[in-house]
């Protein structure tokens, strides 16, 4: 008999997503990384997703492009846990290497050394992205008050690269295009400007994840291609999960296969889809 994990029934009967954060503390960052590892297929998506943040990616930001619900936050939290428990999701990695045959979840090396900044940005708990990033960061209420000395409209870069030194950061947004697409400039000559600054300083994040991969790397998500904040990121040739690819009907199934049952591959496919089709 098909067993369902207990992940599903207390998530998804409920009609709850994969989230990052939330007050509630239950996001799957802010839990260890044991729980989302026992729900995660090696999809080909994921794959991709680890050797773009791996020890010898080639230093780009990394954009997650899709509608919702096609798994985009699973993963990210995945890349979340691959910065803030790197020998876990190593021993993940072998473990489907050897099952799969995939030498390269065998051969996976990720990085040391860096503090996951990850926040599902639609929940609106920041005004500015600098805001989250200085509540994060170990050492940013010092670089706050450096950046509030300035008297500029946004962080200088070489402040987040000072920043950054002092504690290597990765930063996962979810749900970028959302939040970014939301923003207005107020008019008149004193008005904030928030959407103008957003797209400052996102030039900025993305300029550092290419020229200082050993320091900063970013990682976000849109729902298309067509959003300023994309458009910007892009400039700098990120790493692009389309999940649209030509993989990605039969890798979304298998993912939710692995994610439904405990037991799944102990049956075949029609066993599978004829439990399933009455749904």
């Amino acid at each position: 008999m098909l067993e369902l994990r207990d992940e599903f029934l207390v998530k998804h009967m409920r009609g709850t997503s994969i989230e990052l954060r939330n007050k509630q503390n239950t996001g799957w960052v802010q839990k260890g990384p044991d729980d989302l590892l026992r729900i995660t297929y090696p999809t080909a998506d994921v794959q991709r997703s680890l050797e773009a943040a791996s020890a010898a990616a080639p230093g780009k930001p990394i954009v997650f492009l899709g509608q919702r619900g096609r798994g985009k936050s699973h993963i990210m939290a995945l890349l979340h846990h691959a910065f803030e428990s790197p020998e876990a999701v190593e021993r993940w990695a072998r473990e489907w290497g050897a099952k799969l045959q995939a030498p390269k979840l065998n051969k996976l090396k990720l990085q040391r050394g860096f503090r996951s900044i990850s926040e599902t940005m639609s929940n609106q708990e920041y005004a500015n992205l600098w805001d989250l990033m200085f509540d994060r960061h170990p050492e940013g209420a010092y670089f706050k008050g450096k950046f509030e000395s300035s008297g500029t409209n946004v962080p200088a870069k070489s402040l987040l690269q000072d920043m950054f030194t002092k504690q290597r950061t990765a930063l996962i947004l979810d749900e970028f295009q959302t939040w970014f697409d939301g923003l207005h400039d107020e008019a008149g000559a004193t008005g904030p400007k928030r959407r103008q600054w957003a797209f400052n300083f996102i030039q900025s994040l993305s300029e550092l994840a290419t020229q200082r991969p050993d320091l900063f790397v970013f990682i976000v998500s849109v729902r298309d291609n067509t959003t300023d904040a994309f458009k910007q990121i892009h400039r700098d040739g990120p790493v692009l999960v389309d999940f649209k690819g030509e993989t990605a009907k039969d890798d979304r199934k298998r993912l939710l296969l692995h994610r439904l049952f405990k037991n799944r591959d102990q049956f075949g496919n029609d066993y599978i889809e004829r439990t399933v089709d009455v749904y």
